[in-house]
């Protein structure tokens, strides 16, 4: 191989490594949806969304366990796209975060999740 395309080659790697690494870094979450910040949860699912942008979800159901580490890539209405580069999902909420109660809950992917005690987190309405 030639060195001046090993040089490319080494060039495209670098510029596709930063372009993923690009992909990685959150946004803070936008002002109208920081109610959505705090743990949420129930039986079987904890959602966690930092102010940050950031989002950790654990879902168990008997032997079968989800786990996903990723910031929120945007908002599309209510839901969320959460993942990096093209290793995405989508977060669909049918209910946005609402007051039950005493309690905050939300509906997200068919489940009523409810915010835990002391999580971060608007309460505004």
């Amino acid at each position: 191989m030639s060195v001046l395309k090993s040089r490319r080659i080494g060039w495209c790697v670098a510029v596709l490594l930063l372009v993923a690494l690009e992909g990685c870094k959150s946004e803070p979450l936008p002002a109208n949806k920081k109610n959505y910040a705090g743990k949420w949860e129930n039986a079987t699912v904890t959602l966690q969304i930092s102010l940050a942008g950031d989002v950790s979800y654990k879902k168990e159901e008997g032997n079968r366990k989800t786990t996903i580490n990723a910031p929120i890539q945007e908002f599309d209405k209510d839901n969320f796209v959460v993942g990096v580069w093209i290793f995405t999902t989508t977060f669909e909420v049918q209910k946005p975060p609402f007051k039950e109660g005493e309690r905050w809950a939300m509906v997200v992917d068919g489940n009523k999740l409810y915010r835990a005690n002391n999580s971060a987190g608007s309460t505004e309405t």
